[in-house]
Formats: C-alpha cells, sequence, structure tokens
C-alpha cells in the first residue's frame, strides 16, 4: 500500500501546480510574459490561494470540494479564473487523501470517480452555475441549468465527447497519464533537487494543445477553430528548441490569439492537474 501523504503537501502540491504554470509561456493563456482576456495574474494567483487550503482538507466529498473552492474563488475574485482547474484538482485531491487505502494514487483515483455520487452532482452543478462559465450551452437532458438526477460520473459520462475535463472523469485522467506524466517524465531535471523548468512547463502545454483538440476553444469558436489550433502547436513542435527565436514566435502566436480573444483553458487547465499529479506522484519529499 503507498503511505499516506500529509494535507499540506496537498495544499503545496497544488499551489505549486497553479503557480508554476503561471510562469510559462502558454499561448493564448495568461502566464508571467502577456495578461489577457480581461483577466490579470494577480486574479490567478488569489484565485490559487483560496482555494489550496479547501484542496488540504480530508474526509471531503469530491463534490463538496468543487463547491467549496468555487465559493472561495468567487468572494476572492468574484470572476471564474479557475473552474476546470478546481473541477479536475478536486479529484486528485480527494484521490490523494485516500491512497494509503490502495495501491497506487491511479487506483485512488479510479476509487474516486467510481464512487461519484449524485449529491456530488448536485454540488457541481451549483459550483458551475455559480461560476457562470461562457459558452456553456444547452443540453436536452441532464442541463446544467437543472439540478440532477443522476451521479457526477454519470453526467461526466454523457458530457465526455464534448467536454474534454468531462472526458477526464470519464476516462480516470487517461490524457494526463498517457501524455502529460510521461512527457514531464521525460523532462524532468535531475539534480540535487529535482525539479520541472519553466521550459518544459510551456513544452508541455504546447504537446497537449497539439494532441488534443481544447473543448473550450471549440465551445466559444467552433469544432474547426480548435482543430486550427491543434494542427498549428503541432506545427510548431516540429520547431522546438530553447532559442530565443522559437519564442519570438511563440510570442507573437499568444499575442495573435489573445487579440482574437481564443483562449485554449481546457488545456491551461489539464496543464494544472498535469503538474499536480505529477508533484504528488513523483516529487513529493524530495
Amino acid at each position: 500500500m503507498s503511505r499516506a501523504i500529509d494535507p499540506y503537501q496537498i495544499q503545496h502540491a497544488f499551489l505549486w501546480a497553479t503557480l508554476s504554470e503561471l510562469e510559462a509561456l502558454k499561448v493564448g493563456n495568461v502566464h508571467l510574459y502577456k495578461e489577457g482576456h480581461g483577466l490579470a495574474i494577480s486574479t490567478f494567483v488569489q484565485s490559487a490561494y483560496a482555494c489550496a487550503p479547501i484542496m488540504a482538507r480530508p474526509s471531503m466529498t469530491v463534490g463538496a470540494r468543487i463547491m467549496e473552492s468555487c465559493i472561495a474563488t468567487h468572494n476572492a475574485v468574484r470572476t471564474n479564473s479557475n473552474l476546470g482547474i478546481i473541477l479536475l484538482c478536486a479529484c486528485i485531491a480527494s484521490a490523494t487523501h485516500r491512497r494509503q487505502c490502495s495501491p497506487t494514487l491511479r487506483d485512488a483515483l479510479r476509487h474516486t470517480l467510481s464512487h461519484l455520487t449524485i449529491d456530488d452532482a448536485q454540488q457541481a452543478y451549483r459550483a458551475i452555475r455559480l461560476m457562470a462559465p461562457s459558452g456553456m450551452g444547452h443540453v436536452a437532458t441532464h442541463d446544467i441549468a437543472i439540478n440532477p438526477s443522476i451521479t457526477l460520473a454519470h453526467a461526466m459520462h454523457l458530457s465526455k465527447d464534448r467536454d474534454r475535463i468531462a472526458y477526464q472523469y470519464d476516462s480516470c485522467f487517461q490524457d494526463v497519464y498517457d501524455i502529460a506524466i510521461p512527457f514531464l517524465q521525460a523532462h524532468r531535471c535531475h539534480s540535487t533537487q529535482p525539479h520541472i523548468t519553466r521550459h518544459t512547463i510551456a513544452m508541455l502545454h504546447l504537446t497537449l494543445l497539439a494532441s488534443i483538440q481544447d473543448s473550450h476553444i471549440a465551445r466559444q469558436h467552433g469544432t474547426l477553430m480548435a482543430q486550427t489550433i491543434q494542427e498549428r502547436a503541432a506545427r510548431l513542435l516540429t520547431d522546438a528548441a530553447h532559442t530565443p527565436a522559437f519564442y519570438q514566435r511563440l510570442l507573437a502566436w499568444d499575442h495573435a490569439l489573445k487579440q482574437r480573444h481564443i483562449n485554449p483553458g481546457t488545456t491551461a487547465d489539464m496543464l494544472v492537474a498535469s503538474l499536480m499529479l505529477f508533484f504528488i506522484e513523483h516529487m513529493h519529499g524530495r
């Protein structure tokens, strides 16, 4: 069995993940090099610190963790700065709290996701309505505007083809484990203090963007635009190098995306979840 993790380490993992991704050049998202979409860096920092203690609390259901984190964010910044992050990281936090009961963290995550309840769904739906994300649209059954009568696991299953965060719930974070974790393992710096560089985080963001159509872009601008962005990211990856010229190209594309109000928000959310999981799995206690 895996050893238990100190709740403080969960808080630290969440803060490290959310603050580290802000320091990396993530095309189209808010980052240290350029803000955008009407949001400042400080908004995301305040949101992270508002949610971190809730992620660290033991014995909370996933739904309660989502609801309390969204309330804390809303009270701190009065805007939806991190709903996707909360939805993903609440599952990771809850699974980590019970990891000593499972052979691996992914087994604990699988158990957490398979035992989501109707109450989890009701709290998550209320949290989403509080955060009021744009571009959600409407569906014929189990719409977000209606109090759900199905479990959160079932709700995410029904949404998995149109929302990549829902897909992580339905697949036990398959994208994170198949793409992000191997990438981070391969690019982790091995020194007296193992760490992940800003360059690695920026390249992981680009890798995720090239591998998966961003569902936030698809909701806002259509699937054709999401496919176009995915293909552009893949082309940039072929030229990937830690050189000033490469970063100038990234900054130019970043500026163009923000000018057109194109925000790969789901990719950024998955990046944070990937960093948090990686920290807990591979860097905890080092």
